[in-house]
C-alpha cells in the first residue's frame, strides 16, 4: 500500500472494516468453479458457434454503462482511439 498516495491509503484503511468481502468472494468462487468444471468454456464455445448472439446482445445492453464510458475515456487519453471491439468482435478464436 506504500505505493498509494496517502489520500488513497487513508480512504482505503478508514473504510476497510465496512467492506463486506464475503459476497464478493462467493461470487468469484462461483465464477472460478465454472472455469474449473469447463462450464464456461462450453458456454463460450456454444456462443461462438452461433456467431456470438449473446455477446452482441450484452454489448447493446451495456454500451451506455459508466464502465464502458470510463474505458473509452481512458483509451482516448492514452491515444489509443476508438476501441474496435464495440461490436463484440475481439479477433480471438
Amino acid at each position: 500500500m506504500s505505493d498509494h498516495s496517502t489520500t488513497s491509503q487513508y480512504g482505503q484503511l478508514s473504510r476497510f472494516d465496512t467492506f463486506e468481502s464475503e459476497p464478493l468472494a462467493d461470487f468469484f468462487a462461483e465464477q472460478l468453479q465454472g472455469i474449473d468444471t469447463g462450464a464456461f468454456a462450453r458456454e463460450w464455445s456454444a456462443e461462438r458457434s452461433l456467431d456470438r448472439p449473446g455477446l452482441k446482445r450484452l454489448y447493446k445492453k451495456y454500451e451506455d454503462h459508466p464502465s464502458f464510458e470510463a474505458e473509452r475515456e481512458t483509451m482516448e487519453r492514452l491515444g489509443l482511439g476508438e476501441e474496435s471491439e464495440r461490436d463484440g468482435e475481439t479477433g480471438e478464436e
